[in-house]
């Protein structure tokens, strides 16, 4: 995963978000990019927030990840769910990886003309 900066959401993100700002990417997902967010990293596990710190991670719409799979890769929507689910949510590359959202107004995963 790697700022790959094909997408022209990528200008909006890079006007809005400090330039030492690290953060992973999925690569071939651009079109599946929702934005970036901050998430408190680190601390204790007691719930105090010493120790702790805010970091950045891009922001994903799951269901527009299948889209792609099914539309770019070819994969049917059952495949494209089991696709996502083990290799990308699956993989861990260490700290600020993507977030994938499952969007509510797409229906919780349904690919684009699926009932």
């Amino acid at each position: 995963m790697s700022k790959t900066k094909m997408s022209p959401i990528w200008g909006i993100i890079e006007d809005n978000v400090p330039d030492d700002a690290e953060y992973k990417t999925a690569d071939g997902l651009d079109d599946a990019l929702l934005g970036v967010g901050q998430q408190f990293s680190g601390g204790c596990n007691c719930g105090h927030s010493s120790g702790g710190s805010h970091v950045w991670v891009a922001v994903y719409s799951y269901s527009k990840c299948l889209d792609v799979f099914v539309k770019r890769d070819g994969m049917s929507y059952d495949e494209a769910i089991e696709y996502m689910d083990y290799n990308v949510l699956g993989a861990y590359l260490g700290e600020n990886m993507p977030v994938f959202l499952m969007d509510l107004q797409y229906g919780l995963g349904l690919c684009e003309g699926e009932d």
